[in-house]
């Protein structure tokens, strides 16, 4: 009985899994056709000279507010792959 109980349990947890990366697919595959993504460019600083030594370049998507990502994220999924 013990077996079962967690096999159920264990299938329902990947299902969930494999229904948010596919709902998370869509939605990414939405935010590029409708252009919902773009670029910010981050200084990289050096304190200790306070110089800027590099630049990191991140995507934002402006579909997802904070609130929905920091919920994804203490759920613990992954934003992406």
């Amino acid at each position: 009985m013990q077996v079962v109980k967690r096999t159920r349990e264990l299938l329902l947890s990947l299902t969930k899994q494999a229904e948010y990366k596919f709902d998370f697919d869509q939605k990414l595959r939405h935010a590029i056709t409708n252009k919902e993504l773009y670029l910010v460019y981050q200084p990289q600083v050096d304190i200790q000279f306070d110089k800027v030594i590099g630049v990191e370049a991140l995507t934002r998507w402006q579909h997802l507010s904070a609130s929905e990502i920091l919920t994804k994220l203490q759920q613990g999924m992954q934003l992406t792959n």
